[in-house]
């Protein structure tokens, strides 16, 4: 079941009866600045069922939720442009074995980029840009997932994994060249493309 509202010119509060909607596996309400500002609705962990949530550029405020952890299935989150504060609980990420895109870029969000996300198995793009993340956690690039392994054969960006954000912030003096293949997304050929052909 799909609910996508995206891209309209909505107002007030995200309602808390969209979270008893539990058959849903997509909601995407991005592209909704006219939202009233508010935390990420808790209400929406009831969506167990569902596999991608957007909620992209809809004034969300506060930190990023512990509770993403009750949504097992999610294949997509972004929570992009937002003004999201605080540090990402790595505990939320760590059972979303099926995740492939997580978008966070362009937030307030400050500490290190948890290593969970080097280890989750199915990880392939995940934007960190414009936010106040200081490095990588510890043992990030030893992580056995997928966003981290090395590519094998030639460099094709159609298949590219990729981890965006600063790399002069983020980069480790130990880090290994295959596990900080990362770009600014504004200057990362071929990105557009990459996005474009996810197959979520």
């Amino acid at each position: 079941t799909h609910l996508d509202l995206s891209g309209n010119t909505l107002t007030g509060f995200i309602p808390d009866s969209l979270g008893k909607m539990d058959l849903l596996t997509y909601l995407s309400l991005s592209g909704n600045p006219g939202l009233a500002p508010a935390p990420v609705p808790a209400a929406l962990q009831g969506l167990t069922a569902l596999r991608e949530l957007s909620l992209r550029d809809t004034g969300r405020t506060g930190p990023v939720p512990s509770w993403l952890a009750a949504l097992p299935r999610l294949v997509l989150l972004d929570l992009g442009d937002n003004r999201l504060t605080g540090s990402v609980p790595a505990r939320a990420f760590a059972g979303l074995t099926h995740l492939t895109f997580v978008h966070l870029a362009n937030n307030t969000l400050v500490g290190t980029v948890p290593r969970v996300f080097a280890e989750l198995p199915k990880l392939r793009l995940f934007l960190t840009e414009d936010n106040n993340f200081t490095a990588l956690a510890d043992g990030f690039c030893a992580g056995t997932g997928n966003l981290v392994q090395p590519e094998r054969g030639s460099f094709d960006v159609r298949r590219e994994r990729v981890l965006s954000g600063s790399c002069d912030a983020l980069r480790s003096p130990a880090a290994p060249p295959s596990c900080l293949r990362c770009c600014d997304r504004r200057r990362c050929d071929g990105l557009p493309e990459l996005l474009a052909g996810q197959d979520l």
